[in-house]
This record gives structure tokens, C-alpha cells and sequence, in this order.
């Protein structure tokens, strides 16, 4: 037998790996890979071994070898496939159908293939073509995107970014004491007209909560983007960073170049001229920097719960949390976790700290109700979605209330405190029913919210 053909099994491991990357290339980096990758390949070695420990047909080693690793690794894609599926009536589209389903299946080819007296190797021959034919997709969107179109090169960015903070009459001269700079991103806070006039909700009590601590409500608000890679990175670096487009090209969908925006930015690089620490906070990787202990969740996480979710343990949830209920669990820590590392920063002594935190609500999933109970939203309309938005929005004014009171009164030297939101919220096309609804649906998402205390 070919030695090729022996490799179906270690293949169709590493199939789910590369093709959820190939998924995600245009925001993660290749440090992801490693771990999940030596996983699968174990994971096959030992399947593959035992199997050629019971059984000496090399066609019937490969073929049940690959059959297990597609029971295992595979449970996931074809949930996502059938999800909401219909049959008679009955939605077979969920687990408590579908796991069994797949079980039952499973065993009995595995059955089968043990059992049978037919020559195989003509199956072996066309499962091992089409297993190349699979895995060499994904890889040739791979080389593609990083070979024949290159993402932008470090170099570049370094230069631009260079050129953009030699401006040394911008640095910090030396002030004492220092205060600390709080700069908290609420996701996707929409502006107080933007909720009094789509969503009929006055939002005075938390702005005169602020304003009686002694904040500043910008009325007119706009962020710089409506996504939020490029709003964040563009307030960091206090630019428009409309010159990546040249670099990159107009239809590039890179989102890695805001990582190093992220990493070295003019804020940062001015902040500990002046001997700030920083404190990076982010309830999920949206605006993770590599290798910040602060950091709720890293893209290796994020990366390995998704590599889960293609795994027939999908159904039971597991420390990833890759479950849909256990996603929610963990999407709730992950933002409760920073408004209490927010708290406990906020209490600690020593050099001033420059604290950034990027929240992940309002913006969805939603997750809490008003008073910050558990929800899973279920809704079949962009207006239904648009009351649990209102509820997490007002979970997150009292969250924000109590955080800046302890603020306050933790602080020895008055702080600078910047709440300020990436960007709006989408109002859905049937409350905007305008014939240039793309246009404005942007417009509106660019009205943020945004609060100082200086």
C-alpha cells in the first residue's frame, strides 16, 4: 500500500485545524495553530495504531482509522448543516436527534468495514483522493492569501506608524502627580438620540449620574469608524487611519494590520514616556495584544473553543465552553471579569496606570437582562433583537454607575476617565425604511456615546 494512502487518517485530522483557519485568516495569526494541530495528529496516531493492532487489512486499517477520526472530529459540521432541519414536522436539526443519530451511523460503517468481505481498495483509492482534494483547498486559500496576495508587511506599518508619532511637542511633559486614565469601551453604545428616537428610551438617569460625578456628555458623539478594529485603533493612535487602504488595497479584508495598531500605538507609546503601566482589558480577543497577562481571553482560546465545536463534544459544553448555552456562560464571565478587574485595578496602589477595557455589551450576544440576570435571546426579528440590546444597554449604565463611583472614591489623584463607545447600533431596515438605508444605517451607527471626566 502506498504510503500516501496511510496518510488519509492524519489528514482528515488536520482538516477541521486548516479549514477553520483558512475561515479566520483575515484575523488571527499562525500562533494559533500549533496546539490544536499536535493534538490531531496524536489523536490519529493513537487511533490509527490501535486500529492496525486489531486489524491487519491495511484497506480496512485506513478506511476505519479515517471513519473514527470523522466521528470525532466531524460531529460538528454536519450540526451546523442540518441545524433547524425539518423532517415531518419535526426539527431533527438539534443534538438530542442528531448526536444519537450520528452515533448510531457511525458504528455501524465502523461495523461494517470490520465485517465485510469485499475488496476495498477501490473505496480506499477514491476516500483518499477526495481526502487530498479537501485538505488541499483550504491550504491553497492559505499560500493564496499570504503568498500570491501578501497581507501588509510589518515593515510598512512600522514606517507609517514611525512617520505619524515623531512628533516629540505631543509627548507628556512631566507633571506631578500623575493621575490614572481610564479609557472603557462600552461595544456598540448607541447615542442618547439614537435611543430616544428608535428605541423611545430616555437615557437621562445614567448621563446625570455622570454629569452629578462631574463628567462631560459630548452631544453630538461620532466615532471615527463603524467597525470596531478600526475605530479603536484609530482613537489609539489619535488618526484616521484611512492610509492603510493604499498599503492593503481598497478590498482587502485583513483585520491582523490592527493588531499591530493595537500593540504599538501613539497613546501607549506617549503614556509610558511619562512611566504610565498599562492595564489592557477586553472581554473577548477583539483587541487583544500578544502576551498581555490582562487579557481575558486570547485568540488561542477563542481559536480552540471553535475547533471544539466541530467535535462530537460539542453537545456537552467542556472548559472551552464550546457548548452554545456554556458560550453564554462564558461570554457573561468574560464581561462581568472586567468590570471587576476594573474595580480591583481601581483600588490598587503604586504607578499611574493607564487602564484600557474594551466590553463586548451592549452589542450582542445578549446575555443579561436589566439587572444583569441571565438571558438567552431567542428572537426572529431585527426588532425583537432591538428590546434585548435596550436591556443589556441599561444592564451596562448600572454597571458603569457603580464602577465610577469606586473610581472615584479609590482615587487619590482625580483620574481621567473616558467612556467612550466604538460605535453605535444598526437600526434594522424596518424601523429605517429609507431608500438609501446603507448609507444611513452606517450614518446612524457612527453616533456612539461618549462621556469625559477630566
Amino acid at each position: 500500500m502506498s504510503k500516501l494512502i496511510k496518510l488519509t487518517p492524519f489528514l482528515l485530522a488536520v482538516f477541521p485545524v486548516i479549514f477553520l483557519y483558512n475561515q479566520n485568516k483575515n484575523e488571527i495569526g499562525y500562533q494559533v495553530l500549533w496546539w490544536p494541530l499536535f493534538f490531531v495528529i496524536i489523536l490519529a496516531g493513537i487511533i490509527f495504531f490501535a486500529v492496525h493492532f486489531f486489524e491487519r487489512n491495511p484497506a480496512k486499517t485506513v478506511l476505519i482509522s479515517s471513519l473514527a477520526i470523522v466521528i470525532l472530529l466531524y460531529y460538528g459540521f454536519s450540526y451546523d448543516a442540518a441545524y433547524d432541519s425539518e423532517f415531518y414536522g419535526i426539527v431533527w436539526g438539534r443534538h438530542k436527534y442528531l448526536f444519537p443519530l450520528w452515533v448510531f451511523v457511525g458504528s455501524g460503517c465502523l461495523y461494517w468495514l470490520k465485517i465485510t468481505r469485499r475488496n476495498l481498495d477501490n473505496m480506499l483509492q477514491a476516500v483518499c483522493f477526495s481526502v487530498f482534494v479537501m485538505v488541499f483547498m483550504p491550504i491553497w486559500g492559505i499560500a493564496y492569501h499570504n503568498l500570491i496576495k501578501p497581507d501588509i508587511k510589518t515593515k510598512t506599518v512600522s514606517s507609517e506608524l514611525d512617520n505619524s508619532h515623531t512628533d516629540d511637542s505631543q509627548r507628556i511633559g512631566p507633571v506631578a502627580p500623575l493621575p490614572d486614565i481610564y479609557f472603557i469601551i462600552p461595544d456598540a453604545y448607541a447615542g442618547p438620540k439614537i435611543l430616544e428616537k428608535y428605541f423611545d428610551f430616555n437615557n437621562k438617569e445614567f448621563t446625570s449620574n455622570l454629569k452629578k460625578n462631574g463628567f462631560e456628555i459630548a452631544k453630538n458623539s461620532k466615532s471615527s469608524y463603524p467597525i470596531t478594529y478600526f475605530s479603536v485603533a484609530s482613537t489609539l493612535n489619535m488618526e484616521y487611519i484611512n492610509y492603510l487602504s493604499d498599503i492593503l488595497g481598497r478590498d482587502s479584508s485583513d483585520y491582523k494590520p490592527m493588531r499591530q495598531l493595537f500593540n504599538d500605538n501613539r497613546v501607549l507609546r506617549q503614556l509610558r514616556t511619562a512611566g504610565y503601566k498599562y492595564v489592557h482589558l477586553d472581554s473577548d480577543y477583539t483587541t487583544f495584544l500578544e502576551g498581555d497577562p490582562y487579557a481575558v481571553e486570547t485568540p488561542t482560546d477563542i481559536f480552540a473553543r471553535m475547533l471544539m465545536k466541530l467535535t462530537i463534544l460539542r453537545p456537552f459544553g467542556g472548559r472551552y465552553g464550546f457548548k452554545e448555552s456554556a458560550i453564554n456562560d462564558r461570554l457573561r464571565d468574560n464581561i462581568l471579569g472586567v468590570f471587576e478587574s476594573l474595580e480591583k485595578t481601581a483600588a490598587e496602589d503604586g504607578e499611574p496606570k493607564f487602564v484600557f477595557a474594551h466590553i463586548t455589551a451592549p452589542h450582542g450576544p445578549y446575555v443579561f437582562d436589566r439587572e444583569g440576570g441571565k438571558v438567552s435571546a431567542q428572537f426572529s426579528s431585527n426588532i425583537e433583537e432591538m428590546d434585548y440590546f435596550l436591556d443589556q444597554s441599561i444592564f451596562v449604565n448600572n454597571k458603569l454607575t457603580t464602577l465610577v463611583d469606586k473610581i472615584l472614591s479609590n482615587s487619590k489623584v482625580p483620574p481621567i476617565i473616558i467612556i467612550q463607545s466604538d460605535h453605535g447600533f444598526y437600526v434594522p431596515p424596518e424601523i429605517l425604511t429609507v431608500p438609501n438605508y446603507d448609507t444611513i444605517k452606517f450614518n446612524i451607527r457612527m453616533v456612539n456615546f461618549a462621556a469625559y471626566y477630566l
